[in-house]
């Protein structure tokens, strides 16, 4: 996906502005998480609406077929990609702007990504599935930690855009 996602940047062909969107993202992202670090829930968040949430529950709570678990995934995943897309699209879109061609570190970027952000969702899968960890004390430490997790995400997502934006000014 983020590989056709790429390339579908690379048709802009306008390096200058592909770089400001990217940082522009990175910053909105970063101080919408800060913000909910200081004041979760307040104006607006950085994660899928309560309606939305519960809504989402509702139809996986019916889905009893790999194929049913395969669509509801995809239509989830479209309601989070604004929440857990954002370092994607800013990374891919910073590639685009670099070169229309993926090189070497390119690929090292969306492994980066991969490794940080599709990984632990993976672990957390498998701990599931082979007894190791409770979907319920995930859940909990998860509430528990909600404000610090969007602190660390706001402060990582700040350092891109700055980091973009250094490379539009400075390189």
């Amino acid at each position: 996906m983020g590989i056709g996602l790429y390339k579908a940047f690379t048709f802009a062909d306008q390096a200058f502005y592909l770089k400001i969107i990217a940082a522009s993202l990175a910053l909105i992202i970063g101080f919408g998480n800060i913000k909910d670090y200081f004041a979760f829930g307040k104006y607006f968040t950085m994660e899928m609406p309560s309606f939305l949430k519960i809504e989402s529950r509702k139809y996986l709570e019916k889905i009893h077929s790999p194929m049913g678990a395969f669509f509801i995934g995809i239509l989830i995943s479209l309601f989070l990609l604004p929440c857990t897309g954002g370092p994607y699209l800013t990374i891919l879109s910073y590639l685009a702007s670099e070169s229309s061609t993926i090189n070497m570190m390119g690929y090292i970027y969306l492994l980066i990504y991969n490794i940080v952000f599709i990984i632990p969702f993976i672990l957390i899968t498998f701990l599931v599935y082979l007894g190791t960890a409770d979907v319920a004390v995930l859940k909990e430490y998860r509430e528990t930690y909600k404000q610090e997790i969007h602190l660390a995400v706001g402060l990582l997502m700040l350092g891109l855009g700055l980091y973009l934006l250094a490379d539009i000014w400075l390189f």
